[in-house]
């Protein structure tokens, strides 16, 4: 599960800092009352980055990834990196 988590940090990034989203922050906060039209942007992007990566966890979290045993090779993870000559 961490694996997942941290191979989505990078596409969940570009998402969240896309150019639409900052030409439309740069809209709002050229407008008459960009203070209100700002905060009201900035709690509505967080809220619903909030709810997607809610769900997100959810149902990855529900998703049976292992559904039976996995075959070990015995060998720890460390033995991977050591090279024993």
């Amino acid at each position: 599960m961490g694996a997942l988590i941290v191979g989505l940090i990078a596409p969940a990034l570009g998402i969240l800092l896309s150019p639409l989203a900052i030409m439309a922050l740069v809209a709002e906060l050229l407008s008459r009352r960009y203070r209100a039209n700002g905060l009201a942007f900035f709690i509505g992007w967080l809220l619903a980055t909030v709810v997607v990566v809610g769900v997100s966890v959810a149902v990855f979290t529900a998703i049976d990834f292992h559904p039976g045993p996995t075959p070990c090779s015995g060998r720890p993870w460390s033995g991977w990196s050591s090279h024993s000559g």
